[in-house]
């Protein structure tokens, strides 16, 4: 959920990633917590209220779930096998469990008056289902684009948009509320109120670590920026020194806070790291806190950086590959050429770099310098100011194959990724080839 230049896959985890052990952790725990609140409620209640009452501690559980699995802590990138099935997991989870609590009071077989909690929630799920249309407004989209309120919506500020999450975490809390004013947890329901209780408990932890302790992280400064390279005025490198070594690597992301900026700290992809720990990120502008800090970053400035999150490179390799990068797409594509060297990722690569009002830069002669040192490296840079977008004829094309042979790796605007992937896929170039990578993850 934000507009950066991190790598996140337009595809559902693949059926391995199930088997990670966040994913497995929140399906079991859903499972036990069902299992022993419909086994301590009383045998005579209505069947409708047991399963109310159960389909409403689930949804706590649920959305606690999604908010804990898209923190900005590296632990959740191991649990959930990655950025691309952290924030899959994070939109399915969050939209089950806020669905659940929707349904569960309207399935309840013995209904009395509403209560102030009652009445409250209702207004707030209102509220919340207008902000969930809100998040497929995301800049990256053709909807920021649009004239009108619609696409200046999705223009909107980066700390306005998540609001969203702000109003989940209320109403998480006042969902607990309303489980122990409104529910008949009786006094002799001791096991079913210890359940309840370490429910919550999960849930006030997710909270809490997604508002103050994200808050408390980002007033931090760890990093100096170095070098500053504006490619166009939406895009630039930027180099930074972390005060100290945290293990980054080509290809992981980091989530940067500038505060001249105005907004929270947005991820970006580590396209390279210098010998003596510098990093080097790549910036697209694509919603106001982002052209902000493209506008302003200088040399000197410090900075708030997280500790290394996603992986290195979990791209598959066929003999013949096309990457296509799109603007600011192309740091991930940088940071693997940077790490396989002479011995290449696999096959023959053809790179497209497809960028608007190019001009000039480091990153031009590093990719022309590795195609002439790299015989498995073929570079071509396309100025959509002068030459028409990159279509599947275009990939193909590079490829030399037939397109059931291809292997197909892009990374760039969503919009653009989307249209590309949909031609590529209808040109028949399988889904396990072509792995999509987004900066827009909002």
């Amino acid at each position: 959920m934000s507009h950066h230049a991190s790598t996140v896959s337009l595809r559902p985890p693949g059926v391995g990633l199930w088997l990670r052990p966040g994913m497995v952790a929140t399906v079991v725990g859903a499972v036990v917590i069902a299992a022993l609140w419909m086994a301590l409620l009383p045998a005579d209640k209505p069947l409708g209220d047991r399963v109310g009452e159960t389909l409403g501690v689930e949804a706590i559980w649920l959305m606690s779930a999604a908010m804990l699995s898209i923190t900005q802590r590296p632990a959740p990138a191991r649990l959930f096998g990655g950025i691309d099935a952290q924030l899959w997991w994070h939109r399915v989870a969050g939209t089950l469990g806020f669905a659940l609590a929707i349904v569960h009071p309207r399935i309840m077989a013995t209904r009395g008056e509403p209560s102030a909690t009652s009445m409250v929630m209702e207004v707030m799920e209102k509220v919340t289902v207008l902000l969930i249309a809100w998040a497929f407004l995301a800049p990256g989209t053709r909807a920021a684009r649009w004239r009108g309120p619609l696409g200046w919506i999705a223009r909107s500020s980066y700390d306005i948009w998540r609001i969203m999450h702000a109003v989940l975490a209320v109403y998480v809390l006042v969902a607990m509320y309303h489980g122990f004013v409104d529910a008949e947890l009786t006094p002799s329901s001791v096991a079913l109120r210890a359940v309840y209780v370490v429910v919550c408990a999960y849930g006030v932890w997710a909270v809490l670590d997604r508002t103050l302790a994200r808050h408390a992280r980002g007033r931090l400064r760890n990093g100096t920026i170095t070098q500053v390279h504006r490619l166009s005025d939406l895009v630039a490198m930027v180099h930074v020194k972390p005060d100290r070594d945290r293990g980054f690597q080509p290809g992981h992301f980091v989530y940067l806070g500038l505060r001249s900026a105005r907004e929270r700290a947005h991820p970006f992809t580590v396209a390279g790291v210098s010998p003596d720990g510098e990093l080097e990120l790549g910036v697209k502008a694509s919603g106001k806190g982002t052209r902000r800090l493209v506008e302003r970053v200088a040399v000197g400035d410090r900075v708030w950086l997280s500790a290394p999150q996603g992986s290195t490179d979990p791209v598959p390799h066929e003999p013949s590959n096309v990457w296509v990068a799109g603007g600011a797409g192309i740091a991930p594509m940088i940071a693997t050429i940077r790490t396989a060297g002479e011995d290449g990722p696999g096959g023959r690569v053809t790179l497209l770099w497809s960028r608007r009002d190019a001009v000039a830069s480091p990153m031009d002669e590093e990719l022309r310098q590795g195609a002439e040192r790299y015989p498995w490296l073929t570079v071509r840079f396309i100025d959509t100011t002068v030459e028409p977008r990159v279509s599947a004829a275009d990939v193909l094309a590079a490829g030399g194959v037939d397109a059931d042979e291809l292997g197909v790796r892009m990374c760039g605007p969503t919009s653009m990724m989307q249209q590309l992937a949909s031609e590529l896929r209808t040109a028949g170039v399988s889904a396990e080839r072509l792995h999509v990578e987004s900066y827009a993850f909002r």
